[in-house]
């Protein structure tokens, strides 16, 4: 939930176009894509399986990106499913072929 800045009225009018102005700037930045974003660390994906992880976001991710796999002992294949769950609540995350558990954290946006 974004904060709103102050939206009280000043009387100095200098003083009221710089408090304008912050505003104006603060929502800008509140706005920005970056800071809609959440990191998930240390998601665990079991070799051959899928994981649901809720990413609080309140909404559908625009992306999702994952670090570089943690544990593999082979190399293989990290996909996102998209289909058979609330994409609002969760990402799914599918492993294979890495011949055991992987971990990663995941960059949602």
């Amino acid at each position: 939930m974004a904060l709103k800045p102050i939206a009280k009225r000043l009387d100095d009018v200098d003083a009221e176009a710089v408090r304008r102005s912050h505003a104006q700037a603060i929502e800008e930045l509140q706005a920005a894509p970056a800071m809609r974003t959440r990191i998930i660390k240390d998601v665990v994906v079991p070799d051959n399986g899928t994981v649901l992880v809720a990413h609080g976001l309140g909404r559908v991710p625009e992306i999702v990106l994952t670090s570089p796999e943690r544990g593999a002992a082979a190399v293989g294949v990290l996909g996102e499913g998209r289909v058979g769950f609330d994409r609002a609540k969760y990402i799914q995350l599918r492993a294979n072929g890495f011949a055991a558990p992987i971990t990663v954290d995941v960059e949602v946006k």
